[in-house]
């Protein structure tokens, strides 16, 4: 029986090598029996289901690109978004100071309601526009940010 280091100690186990004989034979078992019944990615066996294959992996692409560009839509959209956490945070103040209220009533757009980690039901997020109404004074943050400050900050996603 083979003989090999184990990775979480400095022993040697033989019991080890035959649990991990015992794998890559079953993975190997499994997936040659795949192979044998047809149940995996069988290659196609003539011109024209090789085109339609062709065909459904282009519509899969087609559509994955669509999925992707209303997403970044949905971003763009979103970086015109900003909490009071985090406009107060980016000037220095407390986030008491500022009042949701005239937020709320100012701008074009209702507000929306975004995760935060310290408020379950989350927060409000105002758009741009009432920001500027209401706090023209105030420097809107940029939007480039990690993904672990948007989290803390409550971005709209």
């Amino acid at each position: 029986m083979p003989i090999i280091a184990s990775a979480k100690s400095s022993t040697f186990s033989s019991a080890s090598a035959w649990s991990l004989a015992t794998g890559v034979e079953l993975r190997a078992i499994d997936r040659w029996q795949e192979l044998e019944n047809g149940t995996g990615h069988a290659l196609p066996k003539t011109y024209l289901q090789a085109l339609e294959a062709l065909v459904e992996s282009e519509k899969q692409k087609a559509a994955a690109l669509a999925i992707a560009e209303e997403k970044r839509i949905q971003l763009d959209e979103s970086k015109q978004w900003y909490t009071i956490k985090r406009v107060a945070f980016a000037n220095g103040l407390n986030w008491k100071e500022l009042e949701w209220r005239k937020l709320k009533n100012a701008g074009d757009k209702p507000c929306k309601k975004v995760f935060d980690a310290n408020f379950p039901l989350g927060v409000n997020a105002y758009h741009q526009s009432a920001w500027e109404e209401v706090y023209p004074e105030l420097d809107l943050p940029d939007n480039d940010y990690s993904k672990d400050t948007a989290l803390v900050l409550g971005v709209v996603r």
